[in-house]
Formats: C-alpha cells, sequence, structure tokens
C-alpha cells in the first residue's frame, strides 16, 4: 500500500468513527426532545454527581394530573353499577390476586 492509499484509508475509517458520533449525539439529542414533550427532566442527582435523576417539569405534572383525572373517571363510569361495598369487595379481591401474583412471578416452565 503506497502511503497516499494509507492517508485515505485512515480518513475513512475516522469518518465512520464521526458518523457514529453524529449518530449517537443525535440519538441523544432526540431522546431529551421526546423526555421533554412527554414533561420529563433529566438533571444531576444532588446526592452524588455521576448519576442523573428524571424529574417532572411542570408540564409534566399538569399532564399526569389530567391522566390521573381521566382514569379516575373512566373507573367511576366502569364501576358505576357497582354499590359502594361491592367497590371495596372487588377492590380488595384484586389486591389480594395482585400480592399472589407478585410472589409468584417465577417464569411458566
Amino acid at each position: 500500500m503506497r502511503p497516499r492509499e494509507a492517508i485515505q484509508v485512515r480518513k475513512e475509517g475516522r469518518d465512520e468513527r464521526e458518523e457514529r458520533v453524529v449518530e449517537w449525539l443525535s440519538r441523544r439529542q432526540a431522546a431529551r426532545n421526546h423526555r421533554l414533550e412527554a414533561g420529563l427532566e433529566r438533571r444531576r442527582d444532588t446526592n452524588d454527581r455521576r448519576r442523573y435523576a428524571i424529574h417532572l417539569t411542570r408540564a409534566g405534572k399538569t399532564k399526569l394530573s389530567r391522566a390521573r383525572e381521566a382514569v379516575q373517571l373512566r373507573a367511576d363510569e366502569l364501576l358505576a353499577p357497582l354499590s359502594e361495598d361491592e367497590r371495596e369487595t372487588l377492590h380488595d379481591l384484586l389486591a389480594r390476586v395482585a400480592a399472589a401474583g407478585e410472589r409468584d412471578m417465577r417464569p411458566l416452565a
């Protein structure tokens, strides 16, 4: 291989690495934008500067509040045929089923 060809090979290798870095940065920025749209932001952990923590933005808190209201309205619609006692019974039964499922989370063979 002649020196000029060797230089060209090195340049091509560097360009590929640069493209990977640019692609990585682009994906990172897209993820950041997605988090912001979802109402989340990433901040340094105050107790450990090596870590980041995810926090709700003001818009994120508003979205969460609206989502909780929508879930409550839908639950009220779904459970409308039940009396308050029946709702409590259903809640207790479902809680028991969920607790049993958490204790036995091994994969099915």
